[in-house]
């Protein structure tokens, strides 16, 4: 994936951008965007191409909830292969 890239869920009510990653520290940001104001819970899972991964248990309706994510691999100069959506309820 590119900087910017984005992924919308399914159903149209949430969209994660990668916003930042730099390769060399393995380290960067996804955003959050709610498209809708649907009450659901998502799995938001970053893969890297080294075969790891972050994921994210994401909840519209907690209002304690971040709008971004720091990412981060362990693989030196890695890149993100892609971010999944799932809905969970």
């Amino acid at each position: 994936m590119n900087i910017n890239d984005s992924v919308v869920s399914k159903d149209q009510s949430l969209k994660v951008t990668l916003v930042a990653f730099d390769p060399n520290r393995g380290k960067g940001l996804i955003e959050v965007e709610e498209l809708s104001m649907n009450p659901a819970w998502f799995y938001i899972n970053v893969k890297f191409g080294g075969g790891g991964q972050f994921s994210v248990n994401y909840k519209t309706w907690d209002t304690n909830k971040a709008s971004s994510y720091g990412i981060e691999t362990s693989v030196k100069n890695d890149v993100v292969a892609s971010i999944e959506l799932t809905r969970m309820q």
